[in-house]
This record gives C-alpha cells, sequence and structure tokens, in this order.
C-alpha cells in the first residue's frame, strides 16, 4: 500500500524514497525547511513513521518555523482519516485538534484569506 502511494505521488522515472517532494529531511537535495508555513504534525503512537514524523517537526522548529506535534495514544498509522469514519473518540478529537489549529493559523494577520 504505502510503495503504490509512493509511485501515485512521484513520477515513475524519479521513484525513490528519498525523493525531495517526499522526504524533507535530507540534506542538501530537499527546499529549505525555513520557507514552510507553520506547520501540525498528527502522530500516531504505534505509527511506524512517528520518528521520522517527530523530527520533521524538530527540524522545523530548529529553523524558527513553527511546528506543533499532537501525538495521539495507542493510534496506528492512519488512524485520523480511517477511524473517523467510525466516529472513534481518538478520530473526533483528532479532527477538533485540526480545526482548533487551523482557525488559530489563518485567523493571524499574515496568514488570512483574500476573501
Amino acid at each position: 500500500m504505502c510503495t503504490l502511494a509512493w509511485k501515485l505521488f512521484l513520477p515513475e522515472e524519479e521513484l525513490s524514497l528519498d525523493h525531495p517532494a517526499g522526504n524533507p529531511l535530507i540534506p542538501d537535495r530537499s527546499p529549505p525547511l525555513k520557507l514552510m508555513p507553520p506547520t501540525l504534525t498528527i502522530v500516531a503512537e504505534l505509527d511506524w513513521m512517528r520518528d521520522r514524523a517527530i523530527a520533521y517537526s524538530e527540524a522545523l522548529q530548529n529553523v524558527n518555523v513553527v511546528a506543533h506535534v499532537l501525538e495521539y495514544k495507542d493510534a496506528v498509522h492512519e488512524f485520523a482519516n480511517l477511524d473517523i469514519l467510525l466516529k472513534t473518540p481518538q478520530a473526533q478529537a483528532c479532527a477538533e485538534d485540526i480545526v482548533i489549529w487551523v482557525k488559530k493559523y489563518i485567523s493571524r494577520r499574515d496568514n488570512e484569506f483574500s476573501y
């Protein structure tokens, strides 16, 4: 499943788990992290990508980008997407947390929508 997602995301001739578009922590190949917008990272405690997601958030923080991490205990990868359909408490809490975070950052004057 994961490899399929990479194949759908990247051009076939550039398929690599170290492609800068999919792995922003590659030194000297990725866009400068300091240009990234405020970022919310959702992490599931049992996610196989947990450590990488936290490392990304920490790298953003190291270049003074606002980067928050919300970790959900006993959750697995994709819990927020898959469990929202089942209306699990964790998925609903995650959805609410995302709404709060987005409202906070789009309400800042420099991040307002133009309409």
